[in-house]
Protein backbone atom coordinates (compact mmCIF):
# COMPACT_ATOMS: atom_id res chain seq x y z
CA UNK A 1 0.00 0.00 0.00
CA UNK A 2 1.14 3.62 -1.14
CA UNK A 3 1.55 5.96 1.25
CA UNK A 4 -1.30 7.91 -0.23
CA UNK A 5 -3.68 4.96 0.01
CA UNK A 6 -2.80 3.96 3.55
CA UNK A 7 -3.28 8.21 4.70
CA UNK A 8 -6.76 8.08 2.93
CA UNK A 9 -7.58 4.58 4.88
CA UNK A 10 -6.56 6.15 7.81
CA UNK A 11 -8.59 9.17 7.43
CA UNK A 12 -11.83 7.07 7.07
CA UNK A 13 -11.32 5.90 9.62
CA UNK A 14 -10.36 8.78 12.06
CA UNK A 15 -13.58 11.11 10.34
CA UNK A 16 -16.27 8.15 10.96
CA UNK A 17 -15.57 8.25 14.74
CA UNK A 18 -14.84 11.70 15.26
CA UNK A 19 -18.04 12.75 13.67
CA UNK A 20 -20.06 10.07 15.64
CA UNK A 21 -18.93 11.76 18.33
CA UNK A 22 -19.46 15.21 17.76
CA UNK A 23 -22.96 14.15 17.07
CA UNK A 24 -23.85 12.38 20.15
CA UNK A 25 -22.05 15.41 22.15
CA UNK A 26 -23.74 17.73 20.23
CA UNK A 27 -27.46 15.75 21.45
CA UNK A 28 -26.37 15.65 24.77
CA UNK A 29 -25.43 19.65 24.82
CA UNK A 30 -29.33 20.29 23.18
CA UNK A 31 -30.55 17.67 26.21
CA UNK A 32 -28.66 19.29 28.72
CA UNK A 33 -29.87 22.82 27.02
CA UNK A 34 -33.34 21.71 27.59
CA UNK A 35 -33.58 21.01 30.69
CA UNK A 36 -31.69 23.87 31.63
CA UNK A 37 -34.59 25.74 29.97
CA UNK A 38 -37.18 23.97 31.99
CA UNK A 39 -35.62 24.36 35.15
CA UNK A 40 -34.90 27.56 35.01
CA UNK A 41 -38.72 27.78 34.00
CA UNK A 42 -39.80 25.91 37.37
CA UNK A 43 -36.94 28.33 39.19
CA UNK A 44 -38.91 31.14 37.87
CA UNK A 45 -42.31 29.88 38.52
CA UNK A 46 -41.18 29.01 42.05
CA UNK A 47 -39.88 32.64 42.54
CA UNK A 48 -42.80 34.23 41.24
CA UNK A 49 -45.33 32.24 43.40
CA UNK A 50 -42.97 32.83 46.99
CA UNK A 51 -43.09 36.41 45.88
CA UNK A 52 -46.40 36.35 45.62
CA UNK A 53 -47.39 34.92 48.91
CA UNK A 54 -45.26 37.41 50.82
CA UNK A 55 -46.92 40.14 49.13
CA UNK A 56 -50.39 38.86 50.48
CA UNK A 57 -48.63 38.00 54.24
CA UNK A 58 -47.60 41.36 54.33
CA UNK A 59 -50.61 43.05 53.09
CA UNK A 60 -52.56 41.22 55.78
CA UNK A 61 -50.13 41.78 58.22
CA UNK A 62 -49.35 45.75 57.65
CA UNK A 63 -51.32 49.06 56.17
CA UNK A 64 -50.53 48.20 53.26
CA UNK A 65 -52.82 49.21 50.09
CA UNK A 66 -54.25 47.01 47.55
CA UNK A 67 -52.61 49.20 44.48
CA UNK A 68 -48.97 49.04 46.83
CA UNK A 69 -46.49 46.60 44.59
CA UNK A 70 -42.54 45.69 45.30
CA UNK A 71 -40.06 43.87 43.40
CA UNK A 72 -38.28 40.44 44.26
CA UNK A 73 -36.20 40.20 47.78
CA UNK A 74 -37.82 43.25 49.16
CA UNK A 75 -38.71 42.57 52.63
CA UNK A 76 -41.35 44.90 54.87
CA UNK A 77 -40.69 43.31 58.47
CA UNK A 78 -40.76 44.09 61.78
CA UNK A 79 -43.08 44.51 64.77
CA UNK A 80 -43.57 48.29 64.56
CA UNK A 81 -46.39 49.40 62.38
CA UNK A 82 -45.77 49.71 58.77
CA UNK A 83 -48.68 51.76 56.36
CA UNK A 84 -47.87 52.03 52.79
CA UNK A 85 -50.22 54.53 50.21
CA UNK A 86 -52.02 54.05 47.51
CA UNK A 87 -49.65 53.34 44.03
CA UNK A 88 -46.62 53.89 45.58
CA UNK A 89 -43.93 50.88 44.83
CA UNK A 90 -40.91 49.78 45.63
CA UNK A 91 -37.86 48.34 43.69
CA UNK A 92 -36.05 45.17 43.92
CA UNK A 93 -34.01 44.06 47.06
CA UNK A 94 -35.03 47.09 49.68
CA UNK A 95 -35.82 46.89 52.92
CA UNK A 96 -38.02 48.31 55.24
CA UNK A 97 -38.71 48.39 58.65
CA UNK A 98 -40.38 48.99 61.48
CA UNK A 99 -38.53 48.11 64.82
CA UNK A 100 -38.50 48.21 67.98
CA UNK A 101 -42.35 47.93 68.59
CA UNK A 102 -43.93 50.98 68.71
CA UNK A 103 -42.38 52.70 66.16
CA UNK A 104 -44.33 53.28 62.50
CA UNK A 105 -42.89 53.44 58.90
CA UNK A 106 -45.24 55.71 57.14
CA UNK A 107 -44.66 55.69 53.70
CA UNK A 108 -47.23 58.18 51.41
CA UNK A 109 -49.50 57.79 48.12
CA UNK A 110 -47.76 57.18 44.42
CA UNK A 111 -44.03 57.13 46.05
CA UNK A 112 -41.07 56.02 43.54
CA UNK A 113 -38.67 53.86 45.45
CA UNK A 114 -35.65 52.31 43.83
CA UNK A 115 -33.65 49.42 44.12
CA UNK A 116 -31.77 48.41 47.11
CA UNK A 117 -33.20 50.91 49.53
CA UNK A 118 -33.24 51.00 53.10
CA UNK A 119 -35.37 52.60 55.08
CA UNK A 120 -35.60 51.72 58.79
CA UNK A 121 -36.77 53.31 62.17
CA UNK A 122 -34.22 51.51 64.62
CA UNK A 123 -31.79 53.63 65.48
CA UNK A 124 -28.33 53.71 66.51
CA UNK A 125 -28.37 53.90 70.45
CA UNK A 126 -24.49 55.65 70.68
CA UNK A 127 -23.25 53.80 73.28
CA UNK A 128 -19.63 54.32 73.70
CA UNK A 129 -19.02 50.43 73.70
CA UNK A 130 -21.00 48.08 70.96
CA UNK A 131 -21.12 45.60 74.04
CA UNK A 132 -23.14 48.28 75.86
CA UNK A 133 -25.14 48.36 72.87
CA UNK A 134 -26.00 44.47 72.55
CA UNK A 135 -26.87 44.54 76.03
CA UNK A 136 -29.84 47.43 76.04
CA UNK A 137 -33.10 47.32 74.87
CA UNK A 138 -33.12 48.49 70.98
CA UNK A 139 -34.38 52.38 70.23
CA UNK A 140 -36.52 53.72 67.53
CA UNK A 141 -38.07 56.39 65.99
CA UNK A 142 -40.82 57.09 63.87
CA UNK A 143 -40.22 57.47 60.03
CA UNK A 144 -42.49 59.49 57.71
CA UNK A 145 -41.98 59.80 53.82
CA UNK A 146 -44.41 61.75 52.09
CA UNK A 147 -46.80 61.91 48.91
CA UNK A 148 -45.30 61.76 45.53
CA UNK A 149 -41.57 61.14 46.68
CA UNK A 150 -39.07 59.79 44.68
CA UNK A 151 -36.44 58.02 45.97
CA UNK A 152 -33.30 56.70 44.28
CA UNK A 153 -31.13 53.50 43.98
CA UNK A 154 -28.93 52.47 47.44
CA UNK A 155 -30.56 55.13 49.42
CA UNK A 156 -30.35 55.10 53.19
CA UNK A 157 -32.50 56.30 55.58
CA UNK A 158 -32.31 55.97 58.87
CA UNK A 159 -35.47 56.59 62.38
CA UNK A 160 -36.35 60.05 62.98
CA UNK A 161 -36.36 61.09 59.38
CA UNK A 162 -39.34 63.37 57.78
CA UNK A 163 -39.51 63.50 53.41
CA UNK A 164 -41.54 66.18 52.66
CA UNK A 165 -43.95 66.02 50.00
CA UNK A 166 -43.23 65.63 46.74
CA UNK A 167 -39.75 65.73 47.09
CA UNK A 168 -36.63 63.60 45.51
CA UNK A 169 -33.61 61.91 47.00
CA UNK A 170 -31.11 60.88 44.52
CA UNK A 171 -29.29 57.84 44.30
CA UNK A 172 -26.68 56.15 46.87
CA UNK A 173 -27.55 59.17 49.67
CA UNK A 174 -27.58 58.85 53.26
CA UNK A 175 -30.26 60.82 54.89
CA UNK A 176 -29.48 62.24 57.65
CA UNK A 177 -31.81 65.15 58.29
CA UNK A 178 -35.42 65.92 57.94
CA UNK A 179 -36.20 66.57 53.97
CA UNK A 180 -38.55 69.56 53.00
CA UNK A 181 -41.26 69.27 50.76
CA UNK A 182 -40.37 70.10 47.51
CA UNK A 183 -36.66 69.58 47.56
CA UNK A 184 -33.79 67.41 46.27
CA UNK A 185 -30.99 66.05 48.22
CA UNK A 186 -28.42 64.20 47.45
CA UNK A 187 -24.84 63.16 49.10
CA UNK A 188 -23.44 61.12 51.50
CA UNK A 189 -24.77 62.91 54.22
CA UNK A 190 -27.88 64.20 52.08
CA UNK A 191 -27.73 67.94 51.53
CA UNK A 192 -30.19 69.75 49.49
CA UNK A 193 -28.76 70.28 45.88
CA UNK A 194 -32.30 72.13 44.29
CA UNK A 195 -35.96 72.39 44.63
CA UNK A 196 -38.79 71.03 42.29
CA UNK A 197 -39.57 74.64 41.85
CA UNK A 198 -36.42 75.12 39.69
CA UNK A 199 -38.17 72.90 36.88
CA UNK A 200 -39.12 74.41 34.04
CA UNK A 201 -41.92 73.42 32.43
CA UNK A 202 -41.79 72.79 28.62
Amino acid sequence: MNIKKLRRTIGEFTVVPVASLSIRLLVRLQGISRIRRSSGDLFDALRDSAHKNYEERAKAKYDIHPTVYWGEDTLIYGDGEIKIGEHSYCGKGSFLLAHPKGTKLKIGKYCAISHNVNIRTEINKKEPHYKHDLASPPAGKDVTIGDYVWIGANVFIGGGIVVGDNSIIGANSVVTSDVPPNSIFAGVPAKQIGLKSDYERT
